[in-house]
């Protein structure tokens, strides 16, 4: 019995070739393009995890709530290190 029951009636040498090209030896990536104009292999379907993915969290170090308290932290060094300036400044 085959393994495959539907064959493809696509015309492969028509249709659109990936744009991809390799590294190694510059020869073009010779599988059907998406409508991306890449293959399955070098412009995949995927858009990545969902805005929000909780699945995806690992430890929040990127969160916007951090990336937010990093900020603050760096203005607040930013200003202590402005204040000793001046106070030095003063003593001199």
């Amino acid at each position: 019995m085959p393994h495959n029951p539907t064959p493809s009636r696509v015309d492969l040498a028509t249709v659109r070739q990936c744009s991809a090209r390799s590294k190694r030896t510059g020869e073009p990536c010779r599988q059907p393009a998406m409508a991306n104009g890449k293959c399955r292999f070098h412009g995949g379907k995927s858009t990545g995890a969902p805005r929000g993915n909780r699945n995806a969290w690992k430890h929040g170090g990127y969160s916007v709530e951090a990336q937010g308290h990093r900020q603050e932290l760096r203005q607040l060094l930013r200003e202590a290190r402005q204040a000793l300036d001046d106070m030095e400044e003063m003593q001199r």
